[in-house]
Order: C-alpha cells, then sequence, then structure tokens
C-alpha cells in the first residue's frame, strides 16, 4: 500500500530540522541586534547596510549626535576600498572635516572628526 504524503521525518537524535532552523534564525537575528547595539553604543553611528548581494553595497551611517534624523553618511563598498557619497548632510559639512579623508586616506579619522564636530555642536555650543 502506498503511504500518503507525510510530514518529513525529525533528524537523527529526534530534533525537527525546521524548528532547529528557526531556532537558529532567532538566535542569529538576536545577536544580530545586540551587535548593532554595542556597535551604535561604541561609536555612536548606527550602521545600515544595502544591497549586500549587489556588486556594490552600501553602508549608511547616522550618528547620535545628529542635528536631524535624515542626516547621515553613505559609502559604497567596491574592489577600491569603501568610498564616501555624496549626500545633503555631506554637503553641508565644514571644508576641513574631510582632511583626514582626503589627505591621509582615513575612514577611520574622518569618522571621529564628524563625531566629535557633531558632539561639541550639541554640548559646547547648543542652538
Amino acid at each position: 500500500a502506498k503511504r500518503e504524503a507525510e510530514a518529513p521525518a525529525p533528524a537523527a537524535g529526534g530534533i525537527d530540522a525546521d524548528k532547529l532552523h528557526a531556532r537558529l534564525k532567532e538566535r542569529f537575528r538576536e545577536h544580530l541586534n545586540w551587535f548593532r547595539e554595542a556597535v551604535y553604543l561604541l561609536t555612536g553611528f548606527k550602521v545600515d547596510m544595502t544591497g549586500l548581494g549587489d556588486a556594490a553595497p552600501q553602508v549608511r551611517l547616522r550618528s547620535m549626535f545628529a542635528e536631524a534624523e535624515d542626516d547621515e553618511l553613505r559609502f559604497v563598498w567596491s574592489d577600491d576600498g569603501i568610498q564616501l557619497l555624496s549626500t545633503q548632510f555631506t554637503d553641508e559639512l565644514d571644508e576641513r572635516l574631510f582632511a583626514n579623508l582626503k589627505f591621509c586616506n582615513s575612514v577611520p579619522a574622518f569618522l571621529a572628526s564628524i563625531q566629535l564636530n557633531l558632539f561639541e555642536k550639541q554640548t559646547l555650543f547648543p542652538g
């Protein structure tokens, strides 16, 4: 006699593969959220990545010290490294803030100068 289609049998050891997969996805999501929060608390930047499967994925950074919600830095990843893209926010920045990026090719130093500048605007010279 032919058996009707049944749900897949549990994997060896009685573990349901679908449940295991769901649990792993949930744990990964939790760890990713913890990681994102740690990056935010340590660097002051919220980091969002888009187009990860594309040829040129982008990274968006938003500072905890930003004056407006849509103030953002955007970078594109390519074979040549990571490059800053023009945004309304970058177009309004003081040209001196770009020195570390232009002359030293240091994205971390550039980001630090942005954070310090925004922090000073909020705490030392508010309003």
